[in-house]
């Protein structure tokens, strides 16, 4: 016999959650199943339908040749944003044949909105991102942000060069008084000093170094005596070059009427030439008004041969020439390295160990590495930069219940990408008449579940330690993967967790359980940290004593060591001007960061004008 069932259902209104929340839509009997016929016999099973739905955003700089690399975070990874929320659906099937009887629409939820990270020197194409509305059947688009680089954070640099000359000019005083030039010489510098433009063209200008010209004696004329006997040294820049020299000889008595004394009575001149450095590559002897012979061009690492410091024709006296240097432009070349070792995990009889995902249990370590290499341009020679090592601390094998591992511990290394550690295989053996006495997280009827002396426990919520040795996320007994934030572990400890597992790498600001966000480091938190982090948001926030401070306005440390100034807690980059700090002291601050390049009057957050030196009240 046949029994007609006329089922009616209301599906019932869902609110818009925040990201990362769960949606539960109750089961519904679907209209055209209202006038279906079931038989009295008919066995229902009703079961609950999760789904994920997940947007990633992702930022990276774009240089002028449309190139781009990733932003990175604090830890050296890429810097992403995620925002997700899981919906759920009760459905009823068919136990015999698992034919859906009835189910709900799924339920809409929003993702909320947030802005771009500041980035000095940089604008985002994207300033906020913007809150969407999401189901399993409208999946959000992930997004990329690209910064470009501001033009007054471009710069370039170059060089100037200028050439001062001094002219050593000697005279004759003529019997009736009159002069008569007998012959000069120049003595010439060259100088260089950087040039660094921003994008928008103004120029900041380096020091010009200074050179010295060395005091020599005047010549010597026959029969005539100079109104000096040296030309004095001088010490100069272009900025104040020296002025031109003049000798006059005057006739000495006794001297024939007429005599121009004009042959000089010095055999010649030493003309040195050096390196620039002290060494002497050639040394000759040259007579007056002659030209000394340079040698073969020097050759130095790293620099081009740029001529010599000053003339060497035409010679008045004895001279140093030294050789002039060019600097080659380099390029640095960053190369980078990942290593990466695998430890796998085995039962004695070759089968694999199953981790809390359902798959080969497998432990990874990996460390990414970072050096810098020197091109010359001209020459095209490399000069290779050192990696820097990286040490994997030991480990402790992860704990199977009920098995014993042929390796307890793994062992430190410390290593480069050229001496890159192995990968290692663990393999447990069975024990024999163990109770089950097991605390923590086990594979167990198809799921991850919280144990609790061996029975199964779906009131705890908080962190445990796996069968895998991995501390995770468990909600109601459950293995939930979807939270991020801070959670108490069955050790007390408050940890952070990332997707669902114990993460070390983050320090920083994180929402916990408890709703509160509190500060955390090496993912533990701490209450010893007072100033301001970065939270899992990319905000930069003030925590007093490892909590959120809302009702703190001033300048604090930040944990990169900068002081900056918050705003009822949050950093800000909008203020200039005076605040005091949290040690008492009222420091200037500019666009929200202190700076000590700063002296005069400035107003404090209070409109009252005050004296600032170097930073400081």
């Amino acid at each position: 016999m046949k029994k007609k069932f006329n089922t009616k259902a209301k599906l019932i209104g869902i609110a818009l959650l925040a990201a990362g929340a769960t949606v539960s839509i109750p089961a519904v009997i679907p209209a055209q199943a209202q006038a279906a016929e079931v038989t009295a016999a008919t066995e229902t099973v009703t079961e609950t339908e999760k789904k994920t739905v997940t947007r990633t955003v992702r930022f990276y700089f774009k240089d002028d040749k449309g190139k781009t690399t990733p932003v990175k975070s604090s830890n050296g990874g890429d810097f992403v944003r995620t925002a997700s929320a899981t919906f759920e659906r009760t459905v009823i099937k068919d136990k015999k044949t698992g034919k859906v009887l009835s189910a709900p629409a799924w339920g809409t939820t929003e993702l909320a909105g947030f802005d771009s990270p500041v980035i000095n020197g940089y604008t985002p194409d994207v300033k906020t991102i913007p809150a969407v509305t999401v189901s399993p059947e409208n999946l959000p688009k992930d997004l990329t942000v690209y910064y470009t680089e501001n033009p007054e954070h471009k710069k370039t640099l170059s060089t100037e060069s200028k050439t001062v000359t001094r002219k050593i000019t000697y005279y004759r005083i003529n019997d009736d008084g009159s002069t008569s030039q007998t012959w000069s010489k120049n003595q010439s510098a060259t100088f260089t000093r950087s040039v660094t433009t921003d994008g928008n063209g103004k120029k900041e200008y380096g020091a010009w170094a200074q050179h010295t010209f060395n005091a020599e004696d005047v010549a010597s004329m026959e029969g005539y005596t100079p109104d000096i006997k040296t030309i004095p040294a001088v010490t100069f820049t272009p900025d104040n070059p020296p002025s031109d020299v003049k000798v006059y000889f005057k006739k000495n008595a006794g001297t024939p009427s007429g005599a121009s004394g004009d042959k000089n009575v010095k055999a010649g001149f030493a003309v040195k030439f050096t390196d620039g450095f002290g060494k002497i590559l050639k040394e000759d002897m040259v007579a007056l008004g002659k030209s000394a012979i340079a040698p073969s061009a020097p050759t130095r690492d790293g620099y081009t041969f740029a001529g010599w410091d000053k003339s060497f024709s035409n010679v008045q006296a004895a001279i140093t020439v030294a050789a002039k240097w060019v600097k080659n432009a380099t390029q640095t070349l960053t190369e980078k390295k990942s290593v990466e070792r695998k430890i796998y995990y085995y039962y004695a009889d070759g089968s694999k160990v199953i981790d809390v995902n359902g798959k080969h249990a497998v432990a990874t370590q990996s460390a990414d590495f970072t050096r810098y290499n020197i091109k010359d341009t001209v020459t095209g020679k490399i000069t290779y930069g050192k990696w820097q090592s990286v040490t994997w601390d030991k480990m402790k094998v992860m704990e199977v219940k009920g098995y014993t591992p042929n390796i307890k511990e793994i062992a430190a290394v410390t290593f480069t990408p050229d001496n890159a550690p192995k990968d290692i295989k663990v393999y447990y053996s069975k024990n024999t008449g163990v109770k089950d006495t097991f605390t923590g997280v086990r594979y167990q009827n198809n799921a991850w579940t919280y144990v609790k002396n061996g029975k199964a426990d779906y009131t705890f919520t908080g962190v445990a330690q796996s069968t895998t040795g991995n501390w995770v996320f468990v909600r109601k007994g459950k293995f939930d993967e979807s939270y991020t934030g801070v959670a108490c572990s069955t050790t007390g400890n408050w940890i952070f967790v990332k997707n669902g597992r114990f993460n070390t790498s983050f320090t920083g600001v994180a929402q916990s359980t408890t709703g509160n966000w509190v500060f955390v480091k090496n993912g533990r938190f701490s209450t010893s940290f007072t100033g301001v982090a970065q939270s899992t948001t990319g905000n930069w926030v003030f925590v007093k004593n490892g909590r959120f401070a809302p009702s703190f306005t001033g300048v604090a440390p930040s944990i990169n060591g900068n002081w900056i100034f918050v705003r009822n807690g949050r950093f800000t980059t909008s203020y200039t001007g005076v605040a005091t700090s949290i040690t008492g002291n009222k420091v200037y601050v500019k666009n929200g960061r202190f700076t000590t390049a700063y002296t005069g009057y400035a107003k404090d957050i209070n409109g009252k004008n005050v004296y600032v030196k170097n930073g400081r009240v």
